[in-house]
């Protein structure tokens, strides 16, 4: 209901803004262009805009949606450069063919022949295709305007909810601390027992209480960090949960890497937290990482049973807001793409982010 109520609001605004255009344009256009203006010149310019629409509309948004977006900001600049011109060349010769064979003749047929004249002449070209990419460059600027107030705002509401977040955890800051200090200690003491699994785990459940304390306050952390925490969490899984299948594949050559902290650790905690029901037989856990050519891949899939479908979906709650929140933040969400399949019996998140690119 929400999705159907945020594309009734879009399409809303979108129909308003070509209503606002469509009324405007013809007023502005008969004042700069013809420097005058009278009844008969806006109508012929509100009519002649009418007819416009129909290619005009279309090319809006293949430059706004496409050309912008998939070239131009992925700096593709030269066939941005070259599409670009070739495109308004082809719609100013559309613009022509439509005032000779149909609005010239049906409403100012006695301005036919002088205009046959300057008909596809480049000058008149050039004109034509510099009115028309004005006209969609303005759909474009307050698209990207109001994104840009978008995301100012929201990265403003972030920057609260992190600052009141980092106040209520000064309060609190000394039980990890605490605890981190009392582990510390324990694992000395686990030193001297005969099990050589305790102090191993005391150390992991430190690594993992260290890199949350300190490492995650930084915006980026060294990738070998982020997968050292994950294998420490993994080893801890292994002690709790002695019947599951754990396949993990990460990348060695990883030095130059940095990623949000936390963000692949959160996909690994949802899997273990949601693929180890009792319900489940064969508990598996399978994840792999791979970086080629600076885009991040990571796919990480767990057993679920087969009754509790779109459960797991729905309780990812906060931990996958949240990372889908940082991920528009800090990459754009331009940038990634967050895929999650919720089968009958298997749950799989599929993330791909170019690191190449940051907001």
């Amino acid at each position: 209901m929400k999705d159907i109520t945020f594309n009734a609001n879009r399409i809303a605004l979108h129909l308003l803004y070509w209503i606002c255009f469509t009324i405007a344009f013809p007023f502005f256009y008969t004042l700069f262009y013809y420097f005058s203006f009278s009844t008969e010149l806006l109508r012929l310019q509100f009519i002649s805009l009418l007819y416009e629409h129909i290619y005009l509309i279309p090319s809006t948004y293949l430059f706004t949606y496409y050309l912008i977006p998939r070239l131009l900001l992925k700096k593709k600049v030269l066939t941005f450069l070259i599409i670009s011109p070739c495109t308004l060349i082809i719609l100013a010769v559309i613009d022509d063919l439509m005032s000779i064979y149909i609005f010239i003749p049906k409403y100012i047929p006695e301005s036919l022949s002088s205009f046959k004249k300057i008909a596809f002449t480049p000058s008149h070209i050039a004109v034509v295709g510099t009115i028309l990419y004005f006209q969609m460059q303005f759909f474009a600027s307050v698209k990207y305007l109001k994104e840009y107030f978008s995301s100012y705002f929201e990265k403003e509401n972030l920057k609260k909810e992190i600052s009141d977040t980092k106040l209520s955890a000064l309060t609190m800051q000394l039980h990890p601390h605490f605890l981190f200090n009392t582990l510390n200690n324990i694992y000395f003491l686990s030193l001297e027992s005969k099990n050589p699994i305790l102090p191993k785990s005391i150390e992991r459940i430190s690594s993992i209480l260290r890199y949350t304390l300190y490492d995650c306050n930084n915006a980026l952390t060294q990738l070998q960090n982020e997968i050292k925490i994950i294998n420490d969490y993994i080893e801890l899984e292994r002690m709790r949960y002695s019947n599951i299948t754990i396949e993990s594949s990460f990348p060695k050559d990883n030095e130059n890497t940095l990623i949000i902290p936390l963000l692949l650790f959160t996909f690994v905690e949802n899997a273990f937290k949601h693929g180890t029901s009792k319900a489940i037989k064969n508990k598996w856990i399978k994840m792999d990482l791979s970086i080629k050519n600076k885009i991040l891949h990571f796919i990480i899939c767990n057993s679920k049973s087969f009754n509790k479908t779109s459960k797991q979906n729905q309780n990812v709650g906060i931990g996958l807001q949240n990372a889908k929140k940082r991920l528009d933040l800090f990459y754009g969400s331009n940038n990634y793409t967050l895929t999650i399949n919720d089968n009958l019996e298997t749950f799989e998140i599929n993330l791909k982010i170019d690191l190449r690119h940051k907001n």
